[in-house]
C-alpha cells in the first residue's frame, strides 16, 4: 500500500534535489546539500504529496470502506481523556543513553 505514497514522496524529493543543484549551479555556489537542507526537502516534498495520492493508495489496498458505513465515532472515546500526569514518565525512571 504504502509503496505509492513512498514512491510519490521520493519523485517529489529528487525533483527539489535537482532544483537545489540547479539553483546551486546557476549562481557558482558549492553544490553541497546540508542535512537541514535534506530535511527541509523531505518536509516540502511531503507537503506536496496530495490526499487524493494516498486515498487512491488506500483505495487500491482496499482499506476503504463501503459505500454507506460511516467511521466510528472517535469524539467519545475514553483513551483519549487521559489526563497528561498519567502519561508523564519522570527522566529518573528512564534508562539513559551512554555515548559510544
Amino acid at each position: 500500500m504504502y509503496h505509492g505514497i513512498i514512491h510519490n514522496l521520493k519523485v517529489h524529493y529528487r525533483k527539489l534535489v535537482i532544483m537545489h543543484k540547479l539553483k546551486a549551479y546557476d549562481e557558482k555556489q558549492d553544490l553541497k546539500i546540508s542535512v537541514l537542507d535534506a530535511l527541509r526537502m523531505v518536509n516540502q516534498a511531503w507537503v506536496n504529496v496530495t490526499p487524493t495520492t494516498i486515498k487512491n493508495c488506500f483505495r487500491h489496498a482496499e482499506f476503504t470502506k463501503p459505500d454507506g458505513q460511516s467511521e466510528p465515532n472517535s469524539e467519545n472515546d475514553s483513551d483519549d481523556d487521559i489526563p497528561l500526569s498519567r502519561l508523564y514518565v519522570p527522566m529518573a525512571n528512564t534508562q539513559k543513553l551512554s555515548p559510544p
